[in-house]
């Protein structure tokens, strides 16, 4: 048995090894847009270059380049203004163009919890008898963000266009309070002592906490920014939880 484990990364490796190297596909032809942009985005989207793919089309072949291999003009892609704008792609000697358009959402419903927050929730109020493993678990600890890399809190926001036609919301202006409990009191941490735990980016929906964290509980509440939005309660959602020393995993790929 370990045998065959051994064996199949050494299959693996051999078969991409047939891969010719790109100066052996001849001329470079053409490139398009493969993956990772949309044609609309929220303002305030983040978008990671890194996850944009092209097609590049040689005299021999066809292939699939990632974004690490590819260059963009300007360096970011901008959400930040609304309405149309471009951004340029470019592999070796050839560059495709992508128009792409900055939207806003006219309304917000509500906002809930991040699903995350909603699993981890209903994770500690499940109870199990039959199943003994249970016994063994702790569901008292509480929920634990590192502080290795910022800690991303972004809510479930339910909001329409100006047709009243609902809007997928990946991005919006947040206002965020962070409150530390000390004993059993929370305090509401401002200025040099807020700036002392936390770095916060009101647009990426991020919270990076420092080393003076660590040890520490703290309750984050946010809602989206502006007046309407700062006295009703479905307009905003909070959770509790301890900082450590820690690195935040997001995706299969952050534990390698």
């Amino acid at each position: 048995m370990k045998k065959s484990l051994l064996l199949l990364p050494l299959v693996a490796m051999s078969l991409a090894g047939c891969e010719p190297p790109i100066e052996e596909l001849g001329d470079l032809l053409d490139i398009e847009v493969a993956s990772g942009l949309k044609q609309e985005y929220v303002q305030y989207t983040n978008v990671e270059l890194d996850e944009i793919s092209v097609t590049a089309t040689f005299e021999k072949k066809t292939v699939t380049i990632e974004g690490s291999d590819l260059s963009f003009d300007p360096e970011t892609l901008d959400t930040s203004t609304l309405g149309e704008s471009e951004i340029t792609i470019t592999y070796l000697t050839e560059s495709v163009v992508w128009t792409y358009t900055v939207v806003e959402y006219d309304e917000i419903d509500n906002i809930s919890a991040p699903d995350f927050v909603t699993t981890y929730l209903a994770n500690i109020e499940a109870k199990d008898v039959a199943n003994k493993r249970n016994e063994f678990m702790d569901r008292e600890q509480g929920y634990f963000v590192g502080d290795d890399n910022p800690f991303k809190f972004f809510p479930n926001i339910y909001a329409y266009d100006g047709d009243g036609i609902e809007m997928e919301v990946t991005a919006y202006h947040s206002v965020s309070v962070v409150e530390e409990k000390r004993g059993t009191e929370w305090v509401i941490l401002t200025g040099a002592e807020l700036d002392g735990v936390v770095t916060i980016d009101d647009f990426a929906s991020t919270y990076d906490f420092s080393e003076e964290a660590i040890g520490n509980t703290y309750r984050l509440t946010v809602r989206p920014f502006g007046d309407e939005y700062a006295v009703n309660p479905k307009f905003s959602t909070s959770f509790e939880f301890n900082v450590a020393d820690g690195y935040n995993v997001y995706k299969q790929d952050d534990l390698s």
